[in-house]
């Protein structure tokens, strides 16, 4: 008896770290038309789950705003049977045991015009026909797991004469990359300007009122003291700019960090002193409350740092 239960617990280990091991493949390509940019087509390649039932998770919501996969159309699922969940942003695949699962997509801007300073970042897609800024938040499709398996990236068919800039790319640097990855990524394309400094790289577009130079400047020193503070060596990281248009008079500064680069979002007319602040608050994200742990739920005052 004891040594069928072994051979039953080295079975059921072996195939939790077969699980484990499989890797979530996304490919992402710009869609392009006469006028420009209109989407972006997201692939997916994965093995469905061992009991035949895997739930895919949609985009819903991020940083305040809601029903994010209301921006993905003409959703594709090969492989299984999909069945009726009763909730618009998860899918239910039914397939034989660890049936290999494609999944395509496509991620349009489903708001009219550009970003803005309203009050609040824009972390919906923005797909415009010269440039595009996405949050992996709001892209990415995710298969509901207990574990964080490895996964890969891979950008096709970028338009001749457009950058792109994503810390997805830190894979190619020596950083493992996981699902969880996936959605806490940014990623840029289209006519960003984007400059490296160290293991630093700083995407931007449109105009500011300092040069790039400056403000890669500007953002190394901070970068290098957390890193002293800390007692962590650098590491691959990203910034994206992106200039918001406000009425005269009106200032807004904002971002969201990811776990390895935050994206900056602010009007021409901030100060200094105010973005110097909100680049060490976004920076001090890859620490609080990524790598330390988040804060409770309730209370959350009594446990400020």
């Amino acid at each position: 008896m004891r040594l069928i239960f072994t051979f039953v617990l080295l079975y059921v280990a072996q195939v939790a770290a077969a699980h484990a091991e499989t890797s979530v493949q996304y490919a992402l390509s710009p869609v392009m038309n006469a006028k420009g940019l209109v989407g972006l087509n997201v692939e997916m390649r994965f093995d469905g789950e061992d009991d035949g039932d895997t739930v895919l998770l949609l985009p819903n919501e991020w940083g305040g705003k809601t029903k994010l996969y209301e921006g993905l159309r003409d959703l594709k699922i090969a492989g299984g049977d999909v069945v009726a969940s009763g909730d618009p942003a998860k899918r239910i695949v039914r397939h034989r045991p660890r049936a290999k699962l494609f999944v395509s997509y496509r991620v349009v801007q489903n708001w009219p015009g550009e970003p803005k300073a309203e009050g609040a970042n824009e972390y919906r897609p923005i797909v415009q026909p010269g440039y595009f800024h996405v949050l992996g938040n709001a892209v990415f499709i995710t298969p509901e797991r207990d574990d964080d398996p490895p996964a890969s990236f891979e950008l096709k068919s970028l338009p001749p004469g457009w950058s792109f800039a994503s810390d997805l790319e830190h894979s190619t640097m020596g950083r493992t990359l996981v699902l969880r990855d996936m959605v806490e990524s940014v990623l840029v394309g289209g006519d960003f300007r984007v400059l490296k400094r160290s293991n630093v790289r700083v995407a931007l577009r449109g105009k500011w009122p300092f040069s790039d130079e400056a403000f890669a400047d500007r953002l190394q020193p901070i970068i290098d003291s957390h890193h002293r503070f800390w007692g962590d060596p650098p590491e691959p990281f990203l910034v994206t700019a992106l200039p918001l248009t406000g009425e005269s008079g009106s200032t807004s500064v904002g971002g969201t960090g990811r776990d390895d680069g935050f994206a900056f979002f602010a009007t021409a007319d901030a100060e200094d002193a105010l973005l110097n602040r909100l680049l060490a608050h976004e920076h001090l994200h890859t620490w609080i409350p990524r790598r330390l742990g988040a804060m409770p739920e309730h209370d959350e005052a009594a446990d400020y740092w």
